[in-house]
């Protein structure tokens, strides 16, 4: 489920080129995405579960806070931010250090075993993101440091998310667990954004079911497959992995939608994060006595 939610989110980028031509820019965007994202919710958890399905604990909605917060606002503030100062290509780079940062805060918090087989698959992912993303070239020319800055930021808040999901238990359902996410997310968008005037500036039905297909496409159904994944698992370390099959997704989408470029280091990159995911899931019996 987390390999299908991957996938998905590797689709944004079909959406933002549509609603980018239409007017947006990249933090209307995101608020569009995380709000219609709750808002298509709310049908299927009344089909589902009633209204019984908005029930939801304070210790499951201090998380679900958390969760859009800081794993969802924060995250887009901070990523775009990178994205501006760096560029697309580093910033995604950086941001994909978060399997490093689960791995720490699984070991700390979970008593997680990074096993050699763990390390050995989040370091061959790390290189394979790095090939997909960049083709292997680098451009140092366009560094800053508040930009690297935030980069590392969005790398931290993404990867508190499988730890956030975690730490709510697996005693919440992935439906009701999302709308509040995207919805505080949401909420913390349009504080610092103010998207409502360029919405209703380039507003049309088109741009209406773009933002629709968008936001139910890659955060309502994503979202809730990928929590729904993470009550699968028992270890926190292999979600980021697992969901690094993104940018597999958005390079072949590129190049088959978009018409991007996809040079032979790019290949290589795909097989690469490929492997890691078959790696990372693999299971050894000498796991245990290879911690490290």
């Amino acid at each position: 489920m987390i390999i299908c939610a991957g996938a998905l989110w590797g689709t944004i980028g079909l959406f933002a080129a549509g609603l980018t031509g239409m007017g947006l820019t990249t933090t209307t965007r995101a608020f569009a995405r995380l709000f219609f994202a709750a808002v298509l919710l709310i049908p299927i958890m009344l089909v589902a579960r009633g209204p019984k399905a908005f029930k939801i604990s304070r210790r499951h909605l201090l998380f679900c806070v958390l969760l859009g917060v800081i794993t969802q606002g924060i995250f887009n503030f901070a990523y775009l931010s990178s994205i501006e100062e760096l560029g697309a290509a580093t910033a995604v780079v950086l941001l994909y250090t978060s399997p490093l940062y689960v791995a720490v805060l699984s070991m700390i918090l979970f008593s997680e075993r990074i096993t050699q087989r763990k390390a050995l698959a989040i370091g061959i992912n790390l290189v394979g993101c790095f090939l997909t993303v960049t083709g292997g070239i680098f451009d140092f020319s366009s560094l800053s440091l508040y930009g690297i800055l935030m980069g590392l930021l969005a790398g931290f808040t993404y990867a508190l998310q499988p730890i956030f999901g975690k730490l709510a238990g697996d005693d919440i359902d992935p439906f009701t667990q999302a709308f509040y996410t995207f919805l505080f997310a949401a909420i913390s968008l349009f504080v610092v954004s103010h998207p409502a005037h360029e919405i209703a500036a380039h507003f049309s039905l088109k741009l209406l079911g773009l933002m629709l297909a968008m936001a139910f496409v890659t955060s309502s159904l994503a979202q809730s497959l990928y929590f729904a994944g993470l009550k699968r698992i028992t270890e926190p370390s292999r979600a980021p992995v697992m969901a690094s099959v993104e940018n597999v997704s958005a390079s072949i989408c590129g190049y088959l939608l978009l018409g991007e470029e996809v040079r032979i280091m790019k290949i290589i990159g795909i097989v690469i994060v490929i492997f890691s995911i078959f790696i990372m899931n693999g299971k050894s019996r000498n796991d245990h006595e290879n911690s490290i």
